[in-house]
C-alpha cells in the first residue's frame, strides 16, 4: 500500500504474522513491510471529512474536505483533497503524484487565483489550510522513504491500553518533511499506527499525532474515524474527522490529472 500520512495513520490491518528479524533496524523494517502489504491493493477510495483547526488562544476555524485516493502498482498513487466549505476557501484543491519509484509531485489550485502552482519540496513542512497538518502529510508514505529501527515494546496508548504495541523509530532518508525523526506506536495485533511524535534536529518534540476510532471495511482494511495532530510547542491541534468512507468507486488515473484541478469535484 502506498497511503497518504492521513491513510497510513488510518490504515490498520490483518493480524500480523510473526516477525523474525535479528537487529532492531531489521525488525522495524520487518514489521513495517507486513503492516504495508496487509493494506494493498485496496483499489481506490472516496471520504468526507472535517477539519477542526484550533490555534493556542482558543480560535477555531472549520473546512469540509473531500478526499479521493486511488491505489496504483507498485509505489505508484494518486491522492485529491479539495476543500467544499467555508465559501471563500472553497474549490481549493491538493493533487499528489507518487511514482513507481515512490518519487512524489504536489499542487494546489488556488481558486482566488484561478491558478495551479506546483509545491516545491522545500515548501511541503509548510501548514495545509492553516493547519497543523503539513502538506508532506497528504503525501504517499512509503517504506521506501524511510528508515527504521525497532525501539521497545510497551502497553499501547488509550483506548487500547490493555493491547501491546511496538513503538517504531522513522527517520526521513531526504530533508524537506520539517522534522528530523519520529516515534510511532503500531498495536501488535493489527498493525494500526495508533500515535507518533514528531522530533526537530534537537530531539525535542514538535508534534504528536494520535488516531482513534478504528472501524473494518470489506473484512480486511481499518480507518481511524479521527486524527488529532497537536502542535507542542504553540499549544494549537487540528482534527480530522473522517465519514462516508467508500471503496472501489470507480476512479481512474485520469481523474488525477494537474489540468483537471480547476474543475475537481
Amino acid at each position: 500500500m502506498k497511503p497518504l500520512i492521513l491513510l497510513a495513520f488510518c490504515a490498520g490491518l490483518l493480524a500480523a504474522l510473526p516477525v523474525r528479524a535479528e537487529s532492531p533496524d531489521e525488525k522495524g523494517l520487518a514489521i513495517v513491510r507486513d503492516a504495508e502489504k496487509r493494506g494493498e491493493n485496496f483499489g481506490d477510495l472516496r471520504a468526507d471529512a472535517e477539519m477542526i483547526i484550533r490555534n493556542g488562544r482558543g480560535g477555531e476555524a472549520r473546512r469540509a474536505l473531500k478526499i479521493a485516493l486511488l491505489d496504483l502498482p507498485g509505489s505508484a498513487s494518486r491522492s485529491l483533497t479539495m476543500v467544499d466549505a467555508p465559501k471563500d476557501v472553497k474549490g481549493t484543491a491538493l493533487l499528489t503524484h507518487t511514482a513507481a519509484d515512490s518519487s512524489d509531485q504536489q499542487w494546489i489550485y488556488l481558486p482566488a487565483a484561478g491558478r495551479t502552482k506546483r509545491i516545491a519540496s522545500s515548501g511541503r513542512s509548510g501548514p495545509f489550510m492553516g493547519s497543523e497538518f503539513s502538506f508532506d502529510d497528504f503525501s504517499a508514505q512509503t517504506v521506501e522513504r524511510y528508515r527504521f529501527k525497532w525501539l521497545r515494546a510497551e502497553t499501547c496508548p488509550a483506548p487500547l491500553a490493555a493491547e501491546q504495541c511496538d513503538v517504531i523509530e522513522r527517520v526521513p532518508k531526504e530533508s524537506g518533511t520539517g522534522y528530523a525523526r519520529q516515534e510511532v506506536w503500531m498495536d501488535q495485533a493489527q498493525r494500526r499506527l495508533l500515535k507518533a511524535d514528531y522530533y526537530d534536529a534537537q530531539n525535542q518534540r514538535i508534534k504528536t499525532l494520535m488516531a482513534e476510532g478504528y472501524r473494518q471495511y470489506e473484512g480486511r482494511y481499518w480507518r481511524a474515524d479521527r486524527l488529532t495532530m497537536s502542535n507542542a510547542r504553540s499549544g494549537a491541534s487540528t482534527v480530522l474527522s473522517w465519514s462516508n468512507i467508500r471503496f472501489r468507486s470507480g476512479l481512474k488515473d485520469a481523474d488525477f490529472e494537474v489540468n483537471r484541478l480547476g474543475s475537481a469535484r
